[in-house]
């Protein structure tokens, strides 16, 4: 727990208070929460329009629509990140001179620039549709106070099944099947078993992860361990599937950060022409 550097009584507690925007995210508290951000992110795989257009006229054939965009509620606090580079470095230069005027340490904001870069690497090499990022020192913060700061990124995107190179539509249970009897591999080490979970928008494959990556040049590059969890949404009858990565490299916290990955996820929403836009209800809890 933080502690006040003068008196050595704890302060209010990070934990605490990460742990009451999880409740209000899952029951909509305007009061802890002061708002809510709802995204809308248009649905696009980047990484192959030619594979997306193929995939979605075999799944045309059986259903009539697929689905348009997704949806995510964010706490306040969570700032979308540009995805053109010109446009990230200009905003990381903006976050960088704020948290300087709230006095936060050097150290804290190298490793801030460090996530928000290292998340701007993964977009441009996944080319991934939306990416939100927090950086926070929780309410009623003093300057002689603790300086450390809790960051989290959000990662949201989407793939076919013909682009993930899969011979069928794509199932919970496959994910499962494929993901469950391994518990290390090159981007990280399984400190949950995977799973199968039921959010609001539906059924979804859950990975919990700890990773350990180099990140930068060899001249300035760092070791930067963060957690990640992960959540698979297969949706269009299999013909295609939703990632939502939640991750922070503030280790210190990760059992609060866990509950409020696993409250963000229940906001996704996956949005078809006829649905309204609207985040009280999950549209997709009408699919069958």
């Amino acid at each position: 727990m933080t502690a006040n550097r003068t008196t050595g009584e704890p302060i209010a507690s990070m934990s605490g208070w990460v742990r009451d925007v999880a409740v209000a995210v899952r029951s909509h508290t305007p009061s802890v929460l002061s708002g809510v951000l709802p995204v809308i992110i248009e649905v696009i795989d980047r990484e192959s329009e030619q594979c997306m257009d193929e995939a979605l006229s075999e799944a045309d054939a059986r259903t009539a629509h697929h689905a348009d965009s997704y949806g995510i509620a964010l706490p306040v606090g969570w700032v979308e990140q540009p995805l053109d580079p010109s446009a990230f470095e200009r905003a990381l230069s903006a976050q960088k001179a704020q948290l300087l005027k709230e006095n936060v340490g050097r150290a804290d904001i190298r490793r801030f620039e460090l996530l928000q870069r290292q998340v701007h690497e993964q977009l441009v090499a996944e080319q991934v549709q939306y990416v939100a990022t927090l950086a926070s020192r929780g309410p009623g913060h003093q300057a002689d106070e603790d300086d450390s700061i809790l960051l989290a990124a959000a990662v949201i995107t989407a793939r076919t099944r013909r682009a993930l190179g899969g011979p069928g539509p794509i199932t919970t249970g496959l994910l499962l099947r494929s993901f469950g009897g391994s518990t290390t591999g090159e981007d990280g080490i399984n400190i949950e078993e995977p799973s199968e979970i039921d959010l609001p928008v539906g059924k979804a494959f859950r990975l919990v992860r700890f990773h350990s990556q180099q990140v930068g040049s060899d001249s300035r590059s760092e070791k930067i361990e963060y957690y990640e969890h992960a959540y698979l949404i297969p949706h269009d009858e299999g013909e295609r599937v939703a990632f939502l990565h939640m991750v922070t490299p503030t280790l210190a916290y990760t059992e609060p950060l866990g509950e409020l990955f696993d409250a963000l996820a229940t906001t996704l929403r996956i949005f078809y022409p006829e649905d309204p836009t609207t985040f009280e209800t999950s549209p997709a809890d009408r699919r069958p």
